[in-house]
C-alpha cells in the first residue's frame, strides 16, 4: 500500500484529491495492525508490558 502510493507519487499518478484520502487510510493501517509496535518489539529490546501506543492513542 505505502509502496504503491509512494510510486504514484513519484510517477506524478496521484492528484490532489487523492492525497489526504489515501494518507488517512495508510494510519488506520498501521493503528489498527499495531504496524509501528511490532517494529518496535522487533528493533528494541522493550518491556513486554510497555504501553507507550495505548497512552499516545488516548491522547
Amino acid at each position: 500500500m505505502i509502496r504503491s502510493f509512494a510510486r504514484d507519487l513519484m510517477d506524478g499518478k496521484a492528484d490532489q484529491s487523492s492525497l489526504i484520502p489515501k494518507f488517512c487510510e495508510i494510519c488506520k493501517k498501521v493503528k489498527t495492525e499495531e504496524v509501528i509496535c511490532q517494529l518496535h518489539r522487533e528493533k528494541d529490546n522493550i518491556p513486554a508490558n510497555c504501553s507507550a501506543c495505548i497512552e499516545f492513542k488516548s491522547e
